[in-house]
């Protein structure tokens, strides 16, 4: 089976369930697609509301439940990091460069994700990223250099009107046999479907 996974690299939601989709895959020997996506696009195109735009009422409520899913599922978060939002470009192409020449997208992924809900670091500076990546094993320098790209940049921009055309609105989305789940609570749903409780949708 194949996994499409359609997310932003600044989502908290998807750095909450980031080592876990990659741990279903294993599991079930799923292929797993990493899909870095540029979301202000995606909501600009699907009526979304940037985090800092929305009421302070939807603010206050989005830390409650980070809080609480940080406690349910036992995994540490900063709430307030101190480089977020940030461009994630760089940090974009660099996981879309990994996984063309197949180096560890979801190692990649993961590690810049705990990078800002974790270690409070600015994953918008270049040598910040060559850290993540040589702390990893990934040569960080040959990494950007393949970011830089022109075609890992179109990538990217592909992405997310792919993400759009399948009809993603938010961080993070997974796809898999026709299915589409939005949000890391959703999990458990995608595994149904990876053992084959659920019948694949036509295409």
């Amino acid at each position: 089976m194949v996994i499409n996974y359609y997310y932003s690299v600044l989502s908290d939601w998807a750095y909450f369930g980031g080592e876990r989709l990659e741990s279903l895959a294993l599991r079930y020997e799923a292929t797993l697609h990493y899909k870095p996506t540029r979301l202000s696009e995606i909501y600009a195109r699907t009526g979304g509301v940037l985090l800092q735009k929305r009421s302070q009422q939807r603010q206050d409520y989005r830390v409650t439940e980070l809080s609480r899913w940080s406690k349910h599922l036992g995994i540490p978060i900063e709430l307030f990091p101190k480089h977020y939002p940030a461009d994630d470009k760089l940090a974009s192409c660099a996981i879309i460069a990994a996984a063309s020449s197949h180096q560890s997208p979801g190692r990649l992924s993961n590690a810049i994700l705990r990078a800002i809900w974790v270690e409070n670091r600015n994953i918008a500076s270049r040598e910040t990223l060559k850290q993540i990546a040589y702390g990893i094993g990934l040569n960080g320098d040959r990494l950007l250099e393949a970011a830089d790209l022109p075609e890992t940049i179109q990538q990217w921009a592909a992405n997310t009107d792919e993400a759009v055309a399948t009809g993603v609105f938010g961080s993070p989305f997974y796809l898999c046999e026709g299915h589409l789940f939005w949000g890391q609570d959703r999990l458990f749903l995608l595994e149904e479907v990876l053992q084959g409780k659920v019948k694949p949708l036509a295409k």
